[in-house]
């Protein structure tokens, strides 16, 4: 298994290691849930070195990313960052992906860990003229700050506030008070809570980290990563997002312009949404797992595709894939052979306070 520069931190801090997409991991540290409640009540780091950065360069690289993703144009403007997604032929999602406009010539994608290769490969096969892509993940290593403290935090490294950074916007080439340097600094997240991500050379990560630490952001581990997400009704790759679903069908056509041309663009218009992601909360005690039957007045309709304990709401949530004309909001989840009554709930789960 890889493992990121950060990997001793981790086990000096305690971290319990599991193999994440071919890398070792942690899961937790102190505990899933007071990781879990201190992003939302304070601040928290995350090691997410596994993420994977392609980088794409030339005269023609805008139109290279036009082509191979579905992205608002309008997007594309210097220092802005964007959600959107590669797509197959059929319009089912490859992946899905930050796109860093660096300048017009310029762009880094990053991607999910357990797909660069496929990513990689893929971006290739498509831009064949167009412009250079270049797999930069070796290289460059990065961490989440999240929570409503991490704004403290960020001051204290650069130097002005977080609120200068516009949401989904990045700065390049920033140094932190103890002058180690950063490729780029951007304000987004994967919790739901605001917060920024700090990309650098591994050379330079170890001793952000520490930095980050010492200012007293709580390490974090890919549990509470996961249980943040799902609060924030955040789609997950190989849970909610796969070659088979759309981006439609996953209920994110916001990211999507139809009005121009685009790889996968024809199978999105032609092909019917099967499915419709909704989140689910238990009425009865029992824990929604990934791949457990949802039925409706008897009638098997769906699936869970992520579930757990709600650690903010305190209850157990999950979303589903479901048939999608079925408007009723009463269901049932079928847990280890019994069918426990649950209700649908809009999503996100959680919206965090507005200060």
């Amino acid at each position: 298994m890889k493992r990121t520069p950060l990997y001793e931190r981790h086990l000096n801090l305690g971290g319990k290691m599991i193999e994440f997409s071919g890398w070792e991991m942690p899961v937790q540290y102190e505990g899933i849930i007071s990781e879990h409640l201190e992003v939302r009540n304070g601040v928290g780091v995350f090691d997410i070195s596994h993420m994977g950065e392609i980088e794409i360069t030339g005269k023609r690289a805008k139109d290279a990313i036009l082509k191979i993703t579905p992205v608002h144009a309008n997007k594309l403007t210097p220092c802005r960052a964007s959600y959107s997604f590669l797509l197959n032929e059929n319009g089912g999602i490859v992946d899905d992906l930050i796109i860093y406009s660096l300048h017009e010539e310029r762009f880094l994608l990053v991607v999910n860990a357990g797909n660069i290769e496929k990513d990689f490969n893929w971006i290739k096969e498509l831009i064949t003229n167009e412009a250079e892509v270049m797999n930069r993940s070796e290289e460059i290593s990065a961490i989440s700050i999240q929570g409503p403290k991490s704004g403290r935090i960020f001051e204290k490294l650069f130097g002005f506030a977080l609120s200068e950074l516009k949401y989904y916007s990045f700065r390049e080439g920033l140094e932190t008070k103890s002058g180690a340097s950063t490729i780029l600094v951007s304000r987004t997240g994967y919790t739901g809570e605001i917060g920024f991500e700090v990309y650098t050379d591994n050379n330079h990560i170890l001793r952000i980290w520490d930095e980050v630490i010492e200012l007293g952001a709580k390490p974090c581990g890919l549990g509470a990563r996961d249980s943040l997400r799902m609060e924030a009704g955040m789609p997950l790759y190989g849970h909610e997002l796969n070659e088979e679903t759309t981006p439609i069908e996953a209920s994110l056509e916001k990211f999507i312009d139809l009005g121009r041309d685009f790889i996968g663009r024809n199978g999105l218009i032609t092909r019917k949404p099967e499915k419709r992601l909704i989140g689910v909360k238990l009425l009865e005690k029992g824990v929604p797992r990934p791949g457990q039957k949802v039925f409706c007045e008897g009638e098997e309709i769906g699936y869970i595709t992520s579930g757990g304990y709600s650690p903010s709401l305190r209850e157990y949530i999950g979303m589903a894939y479901i048939k999608p004309n079925i408007k009723e909001r009463n269901l049932e989840v079928e847990i280890r052979g019994k069918r426990k009554k649950a209700t649908v709930v809009n999503l996100p789960f959680y919206k965090r306070r507005r200060v």
